[in-house]
């Protein structure tokens, strides 16, 4: 896996970015889901379809950055790695 070096900046802007994809952005899709699931038949519902790429959006988005926290290696001069795909 190819790692990225981050300064420390960067490393705190990613983690407020996952703070906020986390506690705002996934609770605010997963009630938009449950919504549309209420309106009927999923399979044909297009809010409910919707929701779901958005959801699977915002999940790719979270995974690389909140890998494991053991895994990241300052690389010297206030950097961090972080394993990108």
């Amino acid at each position: 896996m190819e790692k990225i070096l981050l300064t420390r900046a960067g490393y705190e802007k990613l983690i407020r970015e996952l703070e906020f994809l986390s506690q705002v952005e996934r609770p605010q899709v997963v009630r938009e889901i449950l919504e549309a699931a209420q309106e009927g038949r999923v399979e044909k519902n297009p809010d409910f379809q919707s929701a779901l790429v958005h959801r699977r959006q915002l999940e790719r988005r979270i995974r690389p950055v909140a890998t494991d926290p053991g895994q990241r290696r300052g690389a010297g001069g206030g950097a961090t790695c972080l394993p990108i795909k």
